[in-house]
């Protein structure tokens, strides 16, 4: 991956977790990918232009629009980057056919529809490629009545990842712990001990997936009621340091099982970032329609 792409990338993840926390109140599990949704943007800022390209650039945290470019080439050698594992990020656009999209986007990314006539036929075709893409993971990204006939454009992320652990967690060593989520409460948790992974007293610990390429870093506050100043006090240079700083030790790692799952207006955060004119009549993205007005009215995501 570019550095430019990096960087964006880890500026954006900081800023997007941030807001989704504060639209959950505090009060949720959150997941999200933000490259594929940072991905999803770059194809939406391609076609941009004026003040409309200017807000999607600033929350990307780029100059112009070439970020695509790089997008498209990570994603073209993916899977030379992560070989043991199952990775599979899609983006595509979905735009109204009698509008007069150009060629070039047609064939890259945009999927015209007939949102006048076939608003419902058009939902059960964009939750069917969805749920082909996350392994049937995702079956009803947009329920019923979230499509209508006064949509013109819809942008669509998905994303499905599988791995194994490099060093796998021994199921006799599976046991039932108190698992702390706040200072004030706690809840029972099925625990899984590997006495081979590694940790780190700087309370990042990396966790390989089998091949080395992708991991998972967990990032632990050292109080019990430690996340918040954690969530407030991180930035993405910060964030980069964790990362340049891991080293290798011999520890005791424990980690709880757990499944998260999130459901998202991202649309809503988009704009509480800056993100104002994609999702509204001053859209311009004649990059992409040749001049006749086009919008975004959903951007969709879930993820678990």
């Amino acid at each position: 991956m570019s550095l430019e792409l990096s960087a964006s990338i880890s500026a954006f993840t900081v800023d997007l977790y941030k807001h989704i926390l504060l639209d959950s109140d505090g009060m949720k599990n959150i997941v999200f990918s933000p490259f594929s949704i940072a991905a999803a943007l770059s194809m939406t800022l391609t076609g941009a232009k004026h003040r409309t390209a200017d807000e999607i650039a600033n929350v990307l945290h780029v100059q112009g629009n070439t970020i695509h470019s790089l997008f498209s080439e990570f994603l073209a050698n993916i899977s030379t980057y992560a070989p043991d594992v199952a990775l599979d990020v899609a983006n595509r656009l979905y735009a109204e056919k009698s509008y007069d999209i150009l060629n070039d986007f047609i064939i890259q990314v945009v999927v015209p529809v007939d949102f006048k006539n076939e608003a419902e036929a058009v939902r059960l075709f964009i939750n069917a490629w969805v749920e082909e893409v996350t392994k049937s993971k995702i079956s009803e990204l947009l329920p019923f009545g979230e499509v209508d006939s006064d949509c013109v454009l819809i942008l669509v992320n998905a994303i499905y990842f599988k791995g194994l652990w490099d060093k796998q967690f021994s199921p006799e060593a599976t046991t039932v712990k108190e698992f702390h989520v706040s200072k004030e409460a706690a809840r029972k948790a099925e625990f899984k001990v590997n006495l081979e992974c590694g940790d780190l007293k700087a309370a990042a610990v990396e966790i390989p997936y089998k091949g080395g390429w992708t991991s998972m870093v967990i990032l632990l506050p050292h109080e019990v009621d430690g996340l918040p100043h954690l969530e407030a006090t991180l930035a993405a240079a910060k964030l980069s340091n964790i990362f340049t700083g891991l080293e290798t030790a011999d520890v005791e790692l424990i980690l709880p099982r757990f499944k998260v799952e999130l459901s998202v207006n991202i649309k809503t955060v988009l704009q509480s970032m800056g993100v104002q004119d994609l999702f509204s009549h001053k859209a311009d993205l004649s990059g992409m329609s040749g001049g006749k007005t086009l919008w975004s009215r959903l951007l969709s995501t879930r993820l678990l």
